[in-house]
C-alpha cells in the first residue's frame, strides 16, 4: 500500500505542484495588473464556480469513484463512466442556459451592479467547460492512471497560463481575458482526456446505472455544499461586512496558504482510490494511522514555515496594497488540512452512509456562517480566517468520530495533539518574539528548524527515529 501510495502520490503531487505553481506565478502579475477590487471580483467568481462544480452534476463524480472503483466488470465500468459523463454534460449545459438567461439578476444579487455582466457571462462558459474537464480528469484517478492524469493536468496548467497572459498582458482586455484563457484550456483538456480514455466511454446512456449513482451521490451534494460554505463563506461574508477590495486582499492570503495543498494534493488524490480497493485487508487501518502521522510531518513543516515567513512571502510576490494578507496565511493553511477528512475517515463512504456525511456538512456550514457573522466585525479578514478554521476543525473530528464506528483506525492522538499545540504556540507568539529584531530571517529560520525537530520527535515512534538516524549516519 505504501509503495503504491508513494508512486501514485508523487505523480499526482507533481501535477498539483504545477497547477499550484501557476496560481502562485500569476499572483505578482495579477496584483500589479489588477486593482484589489478587480482581484476581489475574480475571487467571487472563483467562489461561484466552486458552488456550481459541487451542485450542477450532483457530485456524480464521487459516485463514479465508488462504483467504478469497486466494479469487477469492464462492461459495468464503461456503463458507469458513460452514464456519468452524459449526465454531467447535460447538467452543465442546463446550468449555462439558466444562468445566462438570468445573468443580469445574478449580477445584481452577487455584485449589486451590472458592471461585470459581460465578464460574468464569459465566466459562465468557462465554468461549464471546466466542470466537464474536471469530471473527465477525475475519472483518470478512479482508473488509477496517474501518468495520464499528470500529463493532462500539466498541459492544462501550461495552456492556462499562456493564454491568460496573452489576453491580459498583450491584448490588455482586462480580467475577462483570464476566462477566455480558461475556456480554451478546458476545451483542449477535454480533448486530451477523451484521447487517453479511449474505450472507457460509449455513446449510450444507462438510466439504471445513473439512478444508482445519483442515489449514492445526491446526499453528498449537501455535505459538499457544507465544504463549499466552509471554504468560501468567508469571502462572501467579507464582501458583505467589508469591501470587495478586502476580498481581494484575503484572496491573496488564501492563494499563498493553498501552498499547503501541494503537500496534500498528491497524497489525497492517490489515497482514496487506494483505500476503496484495499479497505478489506487487515493491514489497511494500521497503514492509514501511520500515513496520517507521516503526512502530519509535512503539514507542520509547511504551516510553521508559512506562519513565520508570511510577511516576507507577501512582500516578495504581491503589490504593497495586499500586505495585510499576511495575517490570514497560517490560519488558512491549517484549514486546508482539516477541510477534507474523508481520506483519513473513510468509514461513512465505505458503508454508503452518505446521509450522515451530509448531516455533518450542514452542521459545519451553520457553525461557519455564525462564526463569520460574529468574528468579521471584530477581527476583519483575520476573523474570517479564524471562523473558517474552527468550523473545519469541528467537521474533521465529527467525521472522524462517526467513521470510527464503521471502520475503526488505530490513530495515536497524543503525539498529534502535542505537535499541534507546539505549532500553534509558536505561530501565536512569533510576531511578538521578533518585534524590533534585526535580521529576522535568520532567527525565524533557526526557530523553524528547532520547532520542527521537536515536532518530528513527537510524531515519530522511537524505532522510526532510530532507523532514520541510522540511515543518516550511513
Amino acid at each position: 500500500m505504501f509503495k503504491k501510495l508513494v508512486s501514485d502520490g508523487a505523480l499526482y503531487g507533481f501535477s498539483g505542484s504545477v497547477a499550484k505553481g501557476v496560481q502562485i506565478f500569476l499572483i505578482p502579475i495579477y496584483t500589479h495588473t489588477f486593482s484589489p477590487s478587480e482581484y476581489g471580483v475574480m475571487e467571487l467568481f472563483i467562489v461561484f464556480a466552486a458552488l456550481i462544480n459541487l451542485t450542477a452534476a450532483c457530485e456524480i463524480s464521487m459516485a463514479v469513484a465508488r462504483f467504478y472503483g469497486t466494479s469487477n466488470s469492464d462492461e459495468d465500468k464503461r456503463q458507469y463512466a458513460s452514464s456519468a459523463l452524459w449526465f454531467s454534460v447535460f447538467a452543465y449545459l442546463l446550468f449555462f442556459i439558466i444562468t445566462f438567461l438570468f445573468s443580469v439578476r445574478l449580477n445584481l444579487w452577487w455584485f449589486e451592479s451590472v458592471q461585470w455582466l459581460y465578464v460574468f457571462q464569459v465566466a459562465l462558459v468557462a465554468m461549464a467547460c471546466n466542470g466537464i474537464y474536471i469530471f473527465l480528469l477525475d475519472l483518470l484517478r478512479w482508473q488509477q492512471r496517474p501518468k495520464f492524469y499528470t500529463l493532462t493536468s500539466i498541459l492544462y496548467s501550461i495552456m492556462t497560463i499562456l493564454f491568460s497572459l496573452y489576453f491580459v498582458l498583450i491584448l490588455k482586455i482586462g480580467i475577462v481575458g483570464v476566462y477566455y484563457g480558461q475556456i480554451i484550456s478546458a476545451i483542449f483538456g477535454i480533448i486530451f482526456v477523451l484521447f487517453f480514455s479511449r474505450g472507457v466511454y460509449v455513446l449510450n446512456f444507462y438510466f439504471d446505472k445513473c439512478k444508482e449513482m445519483l442515489k449514492y451521490s445526491f446526499p453528498l451534494v449537501f455535505s459538499s455544499l457544507a465544504v463549499f460554505i466552509n471554504l468560501n463563506v468567508d469571502r462572501i461574508a467579507i464582501s458583505h461586512f467589508m469591501t470587495i477590495s478586502d476580498v481581494g486582499i484575503y484572496g491573496i492570503g488564501f492563494r499563498i496558504a493553498s501552498v499547503m495543498t501541494l503537500i496534500l494534493m498528491g497524497i489525497q488524490a492517490a489515497l482514496f482510490p487506494l483505500v476503496l480497493q484495499t479497505h478489506k485487508e487487515a493491514s489497511t487501518p494500521e497503514n492509514l494511522a501511520d500515513i496520517l502521522r507521516y503526512i502530519m510531518l509535512l503539514v507542520f513543516a509547511a504551516i510553521i514555515a508559512l506562519g513565520l515567513f508570511s510577511e516576507e512571502i507577501i512582500e516578495l510576490i504581491a503589490a504593497p496594497e495586499f500586505s495585510s494578507a499576511k495575517a490570514v496565511v497560517p490560519v488558512l493553511a491549517l484549514t486546508f488540512f482539516f477541510a477534507n477528512p474523508y481520506n483519513f475517515a473513510p468509514g461513512l463512504h465505505l458503508v454508503n452512509k452518505t446521509k450522515i456525511v451530509a448531516f455533518i456538512g450542514i452542521c459545519i456550514a451553520f457553525i461557519n456562517i455564525l462564526l463569520n457573522i460574529f468574528f468579521i466585525p471584530l477581527g476583519g479578514i483575520f476573523g474570517a480566517a479564524l471562523a473558517t478554521f474552527i468550523a473545519a476543525l469541528f467537521g474533521f473530528f465529527a467525521t472522524l468520530y462517526f467513521s470510527q464506528i464503521y471502520y475503526p483506525i488505530p490513530y495515536k492522538w497524543k503525539p498529534i495533539i502535542k505537535a499541534t499545540a507546539l505549532t500553534l504556540i509558536t505561530l501565536i507568539f512569533s510576531h511578538v518574539i521578533f518585534t524590533g529584531i534585526d535580521n529576522q530571517f535568520l532567527y525565524k529560520l533557526s526557530l523553524l528548524f528547532a520547532i520542527y525537530l521537536i515536532v518530528t520527535f513527537f510524531l515519530l515512534k522511537k524505532s522510526e527515529i532510530l532507523k532514520l538516524l541510522h540511515k543518516i549516519h550511513l
